[in-house]
C-alpha cells in the first residue's frame, strides 16, 4: 500500500494503494500527500543531505567508516524523512481543502491503515523513515478548515474503478 514521487516530480501509484483506499477522497488524500513531496522539492532535499552527510562523515572518519557512516546516515536520513513526511501531509491537507475535499481523509487513511496493521512499534519511531499512524491521525483531526468549507463528494464509482484493476 503505497505511492512514491521521484525526482521530477513523478508519482508512481501502486495498485495496492487504489485497492486499499474505501473511498476515492481517500486515494486524493494519499495523491495529494505525494504531490506535496513533488511541490516541496523532498526528494532532491533528501539527496543533497545524504552526499553531505557521506561527506562529513567520511571527513570525520578519515575516509572508511562504513559501519559508523551507515549508523549515522540512515538514523539522520529517519528524523529528515519524518519533518517531510509530516509537512506532505500538511500540505496535502491544504490541497484537499483547496479541492474542497475533506482534509480529514488522510486521517482516516492511516486509521484504516493502523486497523490493517499496517503500522510499527511506536518505540521504534527512531529509526523509522514515516511518522507513526497515531501521530498522523491526530495532526488531521486538528487539521483546522477554513471557516464556511464545505466538502462535496468526488463524483466517481470507486468500486467500479476497484473493479477494473
Amino acid at each position: 500500500v503505497n505511492a512514491m514521487t521521484f525526482p521530477g516530480g513523478n508519482i508512481i501509484i501502486k495498485t495496492s494503494l487504489i485497492e486499499f483506499c474505501s473511498t476515492p477522497e481517500e486515494f486524493s488524500a494519499a495523491l495529494a500527500h505525494e504531490i506535496g513531496h513533488a511541490e516541496l522539492s523532498h526528494i532532491v532535499d533528501r539527496f543533497i543531505a545524504e552526499i553531505g552527510m557521506t561527506v562529513i562523515v567520511s571527513l570525520i572518519t578519515g575516509g572508511d567508516a562504513s559501519l559508523a557512516h551507515e549508523a549515522i546516515s540512515e538514523l539522520i536520513s529517519s528524523a529528515f524523512s519524518r519533518a517531510q513526511e509530516s509537512e506532505a501531509d500538511q500540505f496535502g491537507m491544504k490541497l484537499l481543502e483547496r479541492s474542497q475535499i475533506d482534509p480529514k481523509s488522510i486521517g482516516q487513511f492511516f486509521e484504516r491503515l493502523t486497523e490493517s496493521d499496517v503500522d510499527y512499534d511506536e518505540r521504534l519511531e527512531l529509526l523509522m523513515s514515516h511518522p507513526h499512524n497515531t501521530f498522523r491521525i491526530e495532526s488531521s483531526l486538528q487539521y483546522k478548515v477554513k471557516e464556511g468549507f464545505s466538502s462535496r463528494p468526488l463524483p466517481l464509482d470507486w468500486n467500479r474503478i476497484k473493479a477494473s484493476l
